[in-house]
């Protein structure tokens, strides 16, 4: 799919397949890209560029099963282009998904910001990569991402890959990854209040992941909480 969005002109595009997108975002305008995904990716490729002023919305719920990819390169090459990214995963039994996320600044004074939330439960394999790349002579760029994983059972993994390539000073950059185990301390808490391991799991995994449903209208929040339960055995 090709997305063209003309100077001050906002778009808004709801993807649930597996569709690669390619789009570019013109002078002053705005594009809010939603992505939900229930059925197993199959190597989605987003390409992206933002021109003076320019801003994007990211959004991707992947409840998906089996096993999956998605690459992304966001260009931001003008003055004042603003992207911000939120990602949130759930992987359980077999799944193994891996996310590459690109923020490349061209151009001094851009911004962007990248979320990643991911849980793996069984024996499931999240890996989340992201880059934040600012280039020679893009002063004033502000850059900054985020990868958390909780990681349920024993045989599943989790791996946060955070990079930052620096070329230029006079930048404000930052980056943080956390990959843990569930504490047990908390799991024991819920059960003491009556919930069964199952339950207590969903509770968890649902106040962790599901802020990223009030993204998406009544129907697909409702399938999100499902899906939550279905995964975690409720």
């Amino acid at each position: 799919m090709n997305i063209q969005v003309k100077k001050n002109e906002h778009k808004e595009v709801l993807l649930m397949d597996n569709t690669s997108v390619n789009f570019s975002i013109c002078e002053n305008a705005s594009l809010t890209l939603k992505f939900i995904f229930f059925s197993p990716i199959k190597n989605v490729m987003i390409n992206g560029e933002l021109k003076k002023s320019a801003k994007l919305k990211t959004v991707v719920a992947d409840f998906s099963n089996g096993e999956g990819k998605m690459n992304a390169k966001i260009s931001l090459d003008e003055e004042g282009a603003n992207a911000t990214w939120d990602l949130a995963s759930l992987a359980s039994k077999k799944d193994k998904k891996q996310f590459d996320i690109s923020f490349i600044h061209n151009k001094g004074n851009t911004k962007a910001d990248m979320n990643n939330y991911g849980v793996a439960l069984n024996a499931s394999r999240l890996v989340f990569s992201g880059t934040n790349h600012i280039k020679k002579k893009a002063k004033k760029s502000n850059t900054n991402q985020n990868a958390k994983i909780i990681v349920f059972d024993k045989d599943a993994s989790g791996k946060a890959n955070p990079i930052l390539r620096i070329d230029e000073n006079d930048v404000l950059a930052s980056h943080a990854a956390v990959v843990g185990r569930l504490n047990d301390e908390h799991l024991f808490y819920l059960k003491s209040r009556g919930l069964t391991e199952e339950e207590a799991k969903a509770l968890i995994v649902s106040g962790y992941l599901k802020p990223i449903a009030k993204n998406f209208d009544n129907k697909i929040q409702n399938k999100i909480n499902k899906m939550i339960m279905e995964k975690c055995h409720v």
